[in-house]
């Protein structure tokens, strides 16, 4: 008898003691905690503008009325050995995404420059790097030339046909920047020191820039290339696409 009354308030503590228990685990079942991450996409973008120093005939700095900037360019009047301001000078807009930076500058009449004898020859085989020396740029900080082609498409005369096309660079990646970044490509160049009757061969010459921007993420250097040969290689298939 006095084990059955020793048990049977054992049994009752712990039928309490597994009642409390349940009782706390039902609790915590309810103790929950929630939340929400929103992801915000926007999209990036690279502006970019050219603009060059409005210049008279002679490459003087205009003042006063009419000073200013172009994107259209401006006219010259050649004289050998001369030089002239032309700074062409682009500007990354704010908030543009990292990008590279080049510059293809087109200056015709190339066959007549070649007969000047600033090139030993114009097959495009063997590029006339010889044509920056003819116009001594004096190129912005950053830049230099990366390549030079003749394309005289299929002419031989002295016509805006045969042209030299440079391809400068800017040596850096522009990285990200919440102001207007400016680079300019170069900011001089010097007429050959010729005669009067050999530089009137270039009447009517040009000289033409376009500015371009890629950008800079997702390329890296492979295939023995850089990211910046691989990016502008990216650019010019998508161009010629």
């Amino acid at each position: 008898m006095r084990n059955r009354k020793f048990v049977k308030p054992l049994l009752i503590v712990v039928a309490m003691i597994l009642v409390c228990i349940m009782s706390v685990f039902a609790t915590l079942a309810y103790l929950t905690a929630g939340d929400t991450v929103k992801n915000t996409f926007t999209v990036g973008n690279i502006t970019i503008d050219l603009e060059e120093t409005i210049v008279d005939e002679y490459g003087n700095v205009v003042e006063g009325t009419g000073a200013g900037t172009t994107d259209v360019g401006n006219e010259y009047k050649l004289v050998p050995n001369r030089e002239y301001t032309k700074d062409p000078t682009i500007t990354v807009d704010k908030m543009s995404e990292d990008c590279y930076l080049r510059a293809i500058i087109t200056v015709t009449k190339g066959k007549a420059l070649a007969d000047l004898g600033y090139t030993e020859d114009i097959d495009p085989a063997t590029p006339a790097i010889n044509v920056t020396e003819a116009f001594q740029f004096k190129w912005g900080e950053g830049w230099s030339v990366y390549d030079v082609n003749y394309d005289n498409n299929g002419t031989t005369d002295n016509t805006a046909d045969d042209v030299y096309v440079i391809e400068a660079r800017y040596a850096n990646k522009v990285l990200y920047n919440e102001n207007d970044q400016i680079f300019k490509v170069f900011t001089h160049f010097t007429t050959p020191d010729v005669t009067n009757t050999e530089l009137a061969t270039l009447e009517g010459m040009e000289i033409t820039v376009n500015a371009q921007a890629i950008q800079a993420d997702t390329f890296i250097d492979e295939n023995g290339k850089s990211a910046m040969d691989n990016a502008f290689a990216a650019l010019e298939e998508a161009a010629n696409a």
